[in-house]
């Protein structure tokens, strides 16, 4: 295995967060590549879910059992105080498969989720007497590829 020596800067982070509802997108992926093409449909556009700086972070673990190879891939947003505003909005995506688009600090661009199986919602709410105060939004999903980078 040989890596190309990388001289670009490195910035950890994801600046951005979009979502459509799964139903109203079409995902072209090219498995050899790790790229998808999104299509959207029905007068679908993306929608921007607001970040605060490090608020955001994906994970995708590799996993095996007897049927084969499976990946974990989940997103985590921290969404600052408790607010009426940020319960109705996300909690109106509560029971939806969504397909994530996340742009990280270097311009790369993972597609998460699939049309076929999109990823879940689930959250938390955290009013400690001190330390993080607010909601944390996990998506998630199981998959037998690694999340796609958009073509």
């Amino acid at each position: 295995m040989s890596f190309e020596k990388e001289n670009g800067m490195n910035v950890p982070g994801i600046c951005q967060v979009e979502y459509v509802i799964a139903e109203n997108v079409l995902i072209e992926t090219d498995t050899e590549a790790n790229t998808a093409t999104l299509t959207l449909l029905n007068g679908a556009s993306w929608q921007t879910i607001d970040l605060t700086n490090a608020s955001a972070s994906v994970k995708q673990k590799k996993g095996r059992k007897t049927a084969g190879i499976y990946f974990d891939i989940s997103l985590a947003l921290k969404i600052p105080k408790n607010r009426v505003e940020v319960a109705r909005e996300l909690e109106a995506l509560d029971g939806y498969g969504l397909i994530l688009r996340c742009t990280d600090k270097n311009g790369e661009v993972l597609i998460l989720g699939l049309t076929e199986n999109p990823m879940l919602m689930n959250d938390e709410l955290q009013i400690p007497s001190n330390g993080y105060n607010g909601w944390t939004f996990n998506f998630s999903g199981q998959y037998d590829h690694r999340a796609y980078y958009q073509a």
